[in-house]
């Protein structure tokens, strides 16, 4: 994705990320026996999933943490332009949702990215809304600073980096 300005790619991010948290609102209130249903044995329950995003924010929330903490503020950095880099964009590209709400296009989940156990909801839901908070404090933390800059290993081969505006 190509955003004019750094200013507007971190908003975009802010309202991503309200959007999200309405949702997590919502299926907060919802009884743990529907979080745990699978629609067919092929498909995940919504706590796998949450568990699923869970594992990738273990993985990437921290170095995002740490590298935009380091990274200096730069008078002019909210006016400069971002642009993604062409795998960043094919990864984010591939996880929005189509017109039904799923995904355009599915990819296998990595063995150790699958969640295994589906019953414990409640710690699902700590861990997840520990993991956005910690993206608020990301997202807060990464006005004044190119995010083009900033590389993130990916999770499958720390070869291979995405500028951490199109990870987060």
């Amino acid at each position: 994705m190509h955003f004019k300005t750094n200013a507007q790619l971190l908003q975009h991010l802010h309202e991503q990320f309200e959007e999200v948290l309405t949702i997590k609102n919502e299926i907060s209130s919802l009884d743990s026996s529907f979080l745990v249903f699978k629609p067919s044995a092929e498909s995940w329950s919504a706590n796998e999933c949450l568990k699923h995003l869970n594992y990738y924010g273990d993985f990437y929330l921290p170095q995002l943490n740490m590298k935009v903490a380091q990274l200096p503020v730069e008078a002019n950095a909210n006016n400069k332009p971002f642009r993604s880099g062409w795998l960043g964009n094919k990864f984010t590209q591939m996880m929005l949702p189509g017109g039904n709400g799923k995904p355009t296009k599915t990819m296998k989940s990595p063995t150790d990215k699958l969640p295994i156990d589906n019953l414990n909801v409640v710690e699902t839901m700590r861990i997840f809304d520990q993991q956005l908070e910690n993206l608020r404090d990301i997202l807060q933390k990464s006005s004044g600073k190119r995010l083009e800059k900033i590389r993130i290993p990916i999770s499958i081969s720390r070869f291979i980096t995405l500028k951490a505006g199109d990870v987060l």
